[in-house]
């Protein structure tokens, strides 16, 4: 019986998920095609279902990236009304996955690798209602991913949309 070492590889996601493209994504202006990802790489049902959990009292979303936490911030926006936009996602809101880069922690040395997430991003489009009355349509462009250990749903991007 021989003993094969298991190959580990740096980043956790594709370590387990060996079907994500790499070597890892380049975050230079003009290499943007380099973080496409040619799938959806979550099932939208386990999504929501991390998003509930969040609904039930649970500490199950976090803003990894800057960014995230301002848009939440300009948007006044609650993990829980945000778990309640994943709620409301249908397939068809998917736009498209791609590598995003989390924010780096100042002091926090990590290998560039575990900087790189896979994430599925869309585009949902919600009714709101003016101080007037009047209503009007707002598309939120959501970017997410789950954990290595599927338990919690990491926030990229939560903001209005540019797709339209």
């Amino acid at each position: 019986m021989v003993n094969t070492p298991t190959v580990v590889h740096p980043n956790p996601f594709v370590n387990t998920r060996r079907e994500l493209p790499w070597p890892p994504p380049s975050s230079e202006n003009g290499k943007e095609h380099t973080r496409e990802i040619s799938f959806q790489v979550w099932v939208l049902d386990e999504l929501q279902a991390i998003a509930q959990r969040q609904l039930n009292g649970e500490k199950a979303m976090v803003a990894v990236t800057t960014d995230c936490s301002i848009d939440m911030q300009a948007e006044c926006m609650s993990f829980e009304e945000l778990a309640d936009l994943i709620l409301m996602l249908e397939p068809d809101d998917y736009e498209n996955s791609l590598w995003c880069m989390k924010s780096q922690k100042e002091g926090v040395a990590v290998r560039p690798e575990l900087h790189w997430l896979p994430c599925d991003a869309y585009t949902l489009p919600i009714e709101q209602q003016r101080n007037d009355g009047t209503t009007y349509v707002k598309t939120y462009y959501l970017k997410m991913c789950k954990s290595p250990t599927g338990t919690i749903l990491l926030m990229v991007s939560v903001h209005p949309s540019i797709y339209q």
